[in-house]
């Protein structure tokens, strides 16, 4: 699968309308920016920017994601710190509350909890 910005903001805006994200006040696709990136490191990234009207980008790299489901599974796991960030449970990305939001997420959708 070749990605692109577009594909990237249509894999958001489908999980943004389904649970749990359809409850967690996600942020419209329209106002996120969606990257295809070349990283060898992240599969995905979430940046979050406050000091720019508090605007999201969420960057994918096309290195990892030759499936649509490892493209969903990364791009959930992204909303999940967008949702952090957006209700102040950034403080360890990774720590408690992510285990216990991702959990919702793997649940709902049928994750790997180990891949998520």
């Amino acid at each position: 699968m070749q990605l692109s910005p577009a594909i990237l903001e249509a894999a958001y805006a489908y999980l943004a309308e389904t649970p749990p994200f359809n409850e967690w006040n996600m942020p419209d696709a329209e106002e996120v920016i969606f990257e295809v990136s070349q990283s060898k490191r992240k599969q995905g990234h979430c940046q979050c920017a406050p000091n720019d009207g508090g605007t999201f980008k969420i960057m994918i790299s096309d290195r990892y994601h030759e499936y649509t489901n490892s493209l969903m599974n990364t791009m959930a796991h992204e909303m999940v710190h967008v949702h952090q960030y957006r209700t102040g449970l950034h403080k360890t990305w990774h720590g408690r509350a992510f285990k216990a939001l991702a959990k919702e997420v793997c649940d709902a959708h049928g994750f790997d909890p180990g891949q998520f």
